[in-house]
């Protein structure tokens, strides 16, 4: 297929992880094997106004020491280059996206990615539809991103992403194609129905597997 938009995850994809996510579950009092974010808005107003504030904490905190992860960079000028739209789905927040960006994506000369989707809107545009739309791995947000592209939804979209069952789960509920990004190696087999298409520990490898699997 036609490469036609590439979608990104940011935590752990675009920037070394650097949250505490065992900590984070425990204070906020939510079994590691659950999604967080649906507990919170299960959770009685008073705890998740609690639980929410943990988390806002934790990702303030984060935000000191995010890094761009190995590959970024290169991996994103190649799409540039080829005028390959790219677009950012996270679970992050818009503070996070926005100090992402200025802090460390454009003074690399990239564009910013185009939309930014967070957890808790659409980066730069607070009053744009796109704002109420569920987190990963509801597909929502991918369906989203291909109208404002004016592309069609399908294997000519990629979802990047280091999360089997966020990132992965997520494009292949929108029927897109996916990669996983997994440097440590610790998800190369078991992934059942989340397996990837493609499967990297670097983001420096994209360039070459998009080259040899999609037409540009």
């Amino acid at each position: 297929p036609a490469l036609r938009g590439v979608v990104f995850d940011l935590d752990g994809t675009l920037t070394v992880p650097n949250l505490d996510f065992a900590e984070m579950y425990r204070r906020c009092g939510v079994d590691r094997r659950l999604d967080i974010l649906r507990e919170i808005a299960a959770m009685p107003p008073h705890r998740a106004r609690e639980a929410t504030a943990v988390v806002d904490e934790m990702e303030a905190e984060g935000r000191r020491t995010l890094q761009l992860i190995n590959g970024a960079v290169a991996c994103a000028q190649w799409l540039a280059s080829r005028r390959i739209p790219m677009a950012l789905v996270t679970r992050n927040t818009q503070e996070t996206v926005k100090h992402f960006h200025a802090r460390l994506w454009e003074p690399q000369g990239l564009p910013p990615l185009s939309p930014a989707l967070s957890r808790d809107g659409v980066v730069g545009a607070s009053d744009s539809p796109l704002s109420e739309l569920p987190a990963k791995p509801d597909p929502a947000a991918m369906f989203a991103i291909a109208k404002v592209w004016g592309v069609p939804v399908g294997p000519g979209l990629v979802m990047v992403g280091d999360s089997p069952s966020n990132d992965v789960a997520f494009g292949k509920a929108a029927g897109v194609s996916t990669v996983l990004l997994d440097s440590s190696r610790k998800h190369e087999e078991g992934l059942g129905p989340n397996t990837p298409d493609l499967h990297v520990q670097s983001l420096a490898e994209l360039p070459h597997l998009f080259a040899e699997h999609f037409r540009l």
